[in-house]
């Protein structure tokens, strides 16, 4: 059995380490996972090779870890990416609900507020009806004029109250929109952002693969 040398260690660590990046990167279950587990098979085989480890196989190895690593690590950052994608969809999401909820409010509270204000402009030209009639005025002329003229003002302060409701309500419902648009766009960001990283990936697991060819033609 060949003595056991410093060299044949570290190629011993470089393959165990090879084997779990490459079994890390095969759980993805994606073809950049794939080409990242490819490199780091065929770095822990030259590692663990046989006991004639030289100074250009265990370039190489390193090599082509570093580039399984890379490439592993780029489709983690891009997964992270899509899911912060989705939890900010989400909270997007919620507000436009709540933003929702607030233009019913709106609507329903300026609605309350107009009825109940019609019901009191009727109480209040009732009684200016009754004032009169027990001061012996005819509704003819100034006093019918000036019953007019309330009656007037009465639906133009009830119209206003009900533009309040219209418009606040439109405010929320276009805040509700523009929350799901945010939400949207940040959604697609996140899985942008994804596929970026099988790029990224696969050209850091075929970098690493070259820089293995390179490092063993140098120093073999």
């Amino acid at each position: 059995m060949p003595f056991m040398t410093a060299a044949v260690i570290a190629a011993a660590q470089t393959a165990a380490a090879a084997g779990a990046v490459a079994a890390a990167a095969a759980a993805t279950g994606t073809a950049a996972g794939a080409s990242v587990a490819a490199a780091a098979t065929a770095a822990g085989a030259a590692a663990s090779a046989g006991w004639g480890i030289t100074a250009a196989t265990i370039a190489a190895d390193a090599a082509l870890v570093s580039g399984a690593v890379g490439a592993f690590s780029s489709i983690q950052a891009g997964k992270a990416a899509e899911q912060l994608g989705k939890d900010t969809e989400n909270i997007f999401n919620f507000n436009a609900k709540e933003d929702k909820r607030k233009a019913e409010e709106i609507q329903t509270a300026k609605g309350i507020e107009e009825s109940d204000f019609r019901k009191g402009g009727e109480q209040l030209k009732a009684k200016q009806r009754t004032g009169f009639a027990r001061a012996g005025v005819t509704t003819e002329g100034s006093p019918i004029d000036y019953l007019e003229q309330t009656a007037i003002e009465l639906e133009i302060d009830a119209l206003r109250i009900r533009r309040q409701g219209t418009v606040g309500a439109e405010d929320s419902l276009a805040s509700a929109q523009m929350n799901k648009a945010r939400g949207r766009n940040a959604l697609l960001g996140g899985r942008r952002q994804r596929r970026a990283s099988y790029v990224s990936a696969a050209g850091q697991a075929v970098g690493g693969l070259g820089g293995a060819y390179n490092q063993y033609n140098r120093l073999s």
